[in-house]
């Protein structure tokens, strides 16, 4: 049996170009349309929308906004800024320990209007600014 190689120069020249790096998939969550890690980075910056505590915060993903599949978090557009406290270490003071079902009246309770405060933030991603003008604005009305 005799095995043949094609030795050509186009041939050979061809096996040792440089090939291009693949680019990266993006995984489930980076595709979905409300994920953005910019904006997830300008949350944690923003002070505790409970106590007024400054940054960094915690970005708290509303799970009573919808958007969640099986494994799947809420998206990031429904993120908010809590302190470490106010987000899972509290105890009892903390809404995870509320769970989702109960999630939105914590947020009453604290005098916080969650979904219209994470819509209005994430209406005005594009600038820090008016993000933490927001933030004064909900705390003034509530």
């Amino acid at each position: 049996m005799t095995v043949v190689f094609d030795l050509s120069k186009q041939n050979v020249e061809s096996f040792f170009k440089e090939k291009k790096p693949k680019k990266k998939a993006k995984s489930a969550a980076e595709r979905r349309e409300g994920n953005s890690a910019a904006y997830l980075a300008k949350i944690r910056q923003l002070p505790c929308c409970v106590c007024r505590k400054p940054g960094p915060s915690e970005a708290h993903h509303l799970r009573c906004a919808g958007g969640r599949g099986t494994s799947m978090k809420a998206e990031d557009k429904t993120a908010l800024p809590l302190c470490t406290e106010h987000h899972t270490m509290g105890g009892p003071a903390c809404v995870h320990y509320v769970g989702s079902r109960l999630e939105h009246h914590w947020f009453v309770q604290h005098g916080i209007d969650c979904l219209a405060l994470s819509s209005a933030l994430w209406a005005n991603k594009e600038s820090f600014e008016r993000m933490q003008k927001v933030l004064a604005k909900h705390w003034e009305k509530y």
